[in-house]
């Protein structure tokens, strides 16, 4: 064969192939079984806060030209609160991100359209109080802690940007979805098969999930009641949306109905990015010398009460 035998050849080859590789090559993110795949560990840290600064008025997004400054701001503000918690080296253990989520929103609530929490009701400015005194007030045995300082449960639903450990893994079966949290190791198995609740509460509350096209949706109920800087109550619902937005995002929307903490329901919404790393072992207990160093210390406190009462 010559030169242009082999030449030709070739070209109709590449065009024999063509849709074959292209075929090959396009990212498709659907199960075996037929599902949206949504599986992978996803990182859900940002800077952008829940609620729209009171600063920022009625913009619902960070003034163009400013986002270097509040992602800045937002890092400074972090510096200074865990200033007194540092490893070798001075460095703060805190691990909160450094990106803001979608861009340039002000906050991760957009309804109500203010970017901030409704109104709290009487009952939920109650509830409020109360954490704040689990968290702050001299206990006078364990179970006056909160229930994360006694490695029982980190109440993180829906999922909001901590101090560390924003880490969420996604496994899925033809029957069920589980949401591994990193902190705690709280694992959510969400049935997708419709059946009853059972009439118990539970630490995670009962989730229920079903596929509205792309979108999978886990609706959950039931909570036992636990200590949150939020203010619910056990009769929250919280209804999560995750939809992959390509081979590295998730947009992840949830929306809170708590007619006991809240005036109304509220929405907010956020993007998960591919961590592209494995989540290793929490250890809670392990080592875990807070616990009987704060008992000590509210002893300790007792006892200078004590000798010298409050004026």
């Amino acid at each position: 064969m010559d030169k242009i035998g082999r030449i030709s050849t070739l070209v109709a080859s590449l065009v024999l192939f063509a849709p074959f590789t292209l075929a090959s090559t396009a990212q498709v993110f659907t199960t075996s079984w037929g599902h949206p795949d949504l599986q992978g560990v996803w990182d859900y840290r940002t800077v952008t806060p829940l609620e729209r600064p009171l600063e920022l008025g009625d913009a619902a997004a960070i003034p163009v030209g400013e986002e270097d400054g509040f992602i800045r701001g937002v890092a400074e503000h972090q510096a200074e609160l865990f200033a007194p918690l540092t490893v070798v080296g001075g460095e703060p253990w805190a691990d909160v991100g450094t990106e803001l989520s979608e861009g340039s929103r002000a906050s991760l609530i957009y309804d109500p359209s203010n970017g901030r929490l409704p109104p709290r009701t009487e009952k939920g400015e109650q509830l409020v109080a109360e954490t704040l005194e689990r968290f702050l007030g001299v206990p006078d045995d364990p179970e006056d802690r909160p229930e994360q300082e006694r490695c029982i449960i980190y109440p993180r639903i829906p999922l909001t940007s901590g101090n560390y450990n924003n880490n969420l893994q996604i496994i899925q079966t033809p029957d069920y979805v589980v949401l591994l949290m990193e902190m705690f190791h709280d694992a959510r198995i969400v049935p997708l098969d419709g059946r009853s609740r059972l009439p118990v509460s539970r630490w995670l509350g009962q989730s229920q999930g079903h596929f509205e096209g792309d979108t999978l949706v886990v609706e959950t109920t039931g909570f036992k009641h636990a200590a949150t800087f939020e203010g619910y109550s056990d009769q929250r619902t919280v209804i999560e949306r995750f939809t992959r937005l390509d081979e590295n995002r998730l947009s992840y929307d949830y929306t809170v109905d708590d007619p006991v903490a809240f005036a109304s329901p509220w929405s907010a919404r956020q993007t998960l990015v591919d961590n592209n790393e494995r989540i290793y072992e929490y250890a809670c207990h392990e080592g875990n010398y807070s616990m009987m160093n704060m008992l000590r210390g509210a002893r300790a406190q007792d006892a200078i009460a004590v000798i010298k009462p409050s004026e």
